[in-house]
């Protein structure tokens, strides 16, 4: 049975937990993709460094969005990081259209 309080305090573990998983994720895929490029090419292999380098950016960002929102939490004033997310959101976007492109046009 829960209390129905909240931890403002955990909300930056949460995030950081989410990012993480979303990182994991892309990372996976990225590897995944890998195992196709002998039998499709190249263009999968782009596909796999683009979600790789994705990935990667996550990571090496974590660390200052985790501080900058445990610091907002003190301060009482966290703003989200709408950035990451449009940049994530277009990201994700654009590995989407290539690889319905490269269906379309046969190579997977």
């Amino acid at each position: 049975m829960t209390s129905g309080r909240r931890d403002p305090g955990l909300q930056p573990e949460r995030t950081n937990l989410a990012w993480g998983r979303t990182t994991l994720r892309l990372l996976l895929t990225a590897t995944a993709l890998l195992s196709w490029v002998a039998g499709h090419g190249l263009s999968v292999a782009v596909a796999a460094g683009v979600l790789a380098v994705i990935g990667l950016g996550i990571q090496v960002t974590q660390r200052h969005r985790y501080r900058r929102h445990a610091r907002g939490i003190g301060d009482g004033a966290v703003r989200p990081a709408a950035g990451g997310v449009i940049v994530l959101a277009a990201a994700t976007l654009a590995v989407g259209v290539l690889c319905v492109v490269l269906v379309i046009l046969g190579v997977v």
